[in-house]
């Protein structure tokens, strides 16, 4: 790997990221609802122009939505997988990989170091016990592994 291998992956999760909070934001829905100019999805849910701006073009860039030369959006292929109710789509999954398993793998150190469970470490029990307690990631997490089984 090179060195800008390396550089290009320590910011590769940037990536991920962005699209999460677009599907956090339902932003792949919102624009096949109809709100498809920038101006439609700042107005009508608030959002600041600029960095609504900034999504969308790095969404563009990345081939989840088509920008024409009227400002018009539409999704991709790839961006109508991250739609809510998709009936082949990725939504949950995307979502799931963010928060909880995100921040155990960012102490994946933790691990190696004690042969102990960085979730467990943070979140102060099992992974499958965690949902238990929390019906709205249980019900989350069984969306996201429906959308891995279907193909």
């Amino acid at each position: 790997m090179t060195k800008e291998n390396l550089k290009s992956l320590f910011t590769e999760y940037w990536h991920y990221l962005a699209v999460c909070a677009a599907c956090r934001l339902e932003l792949f829905d919102k624009i096949e609802q109809g709100q498809n100019t920038i101006e439609k999805l700042v107005h009508t849910n608030q959002w600041n122009f600029r960095y609504t701006q900034i999504l969308l073009h790095f969404l563009q860039k990345e081939n989840y939505v088509i920008i024409d030369a009227q400002n018009h959006l539409c999704l991709t292929e790839k961006g109508h997988l991250l739609r809510k109710n998709h009936s082949e789509g990725l939504y949950y999954a995307c979502l799931n990989w963010s928060e909880e398993h995100l921040e155990a793998w960012k102490n994946l150190d933790y691990t190696i170091k004690t042969g102990k469970s960085a979730f467990e470490n943070l979140y102060k029990k099992p992974y499958f016990e965690y949902l238990e307690e929390h019906p709205e990631k249980s019900a989350a997490y069984h969306q996201a592994m429906y959308q891995y089984a279907i193909d």
